[in-house]
């Protein structure tokens, strides 16, 4: 049987402080200076085991989540007039002076043009909403595409 650390005498509990563990029998507690206890076990002659204090019970009950039925929305097609714009990849030159790749996308009806730096597919995008925002045609009625695309 294990021996208290306090009195010698054998030991029946185990108690946990927040600056140790000490064990301890009936009659003794931890050192003041160890902390408030935080876990105190009991150890029986029975069983070697210990044994846990039991969980304390819930404050509160929760009720089960509601299933959730799948929500299907239908997206009206909204009537716009779809406007074919030409893209050209050139190079101009920027701020610096120097020769960049840059995009230049022009309306396919009235032949405004809106103008992006670098070849990519972003670029072209940037320039297609800037379109939609600069064109003097009824821009909030049209829909800019690139000419070949379905």
């Amino acid at each position: 049987m294990p021996i208290c650390g306090m009195c010698g005498v054998g030991s029946t509990r185990i108690v946990q402080t927040l600056k140790g563990t000490f064990l301890l029998c009936g009659g003794c507690e931890p050192p003041v200076d160890a902390g408030p206890a935080v876990l105190a076990l009991s150890i029986t002659a029975e069983s070697p085991r210990f044994k846990l204090p039991p969980l304390p019970l819930r404050k509160f009950n929760l009720p089960a989540l509601p299933k959730r039925q799948p929500k299907r929305v239908v997206v009206a097609p909204q009537s716009r007039h779809v406007v074919k714009c030409v893209v050209d990849y050139t190079y101009a030159e920027n701020e610096s002076g120097n020769e960049q790749e840059c995009v230049v996308v022009e309306c396919g009806e009235c032949g405004h043009t809106e103008q992006s730096w670098g070849h990519g597919d972003k670029s072209v995008r940037r320039c297609l909403v800037l379109m939609g925002k600069n064109c003097p045609e009824d821009a909030d009625d049209n829909f800019y595409a690139i000419e070949g695309d379905e």
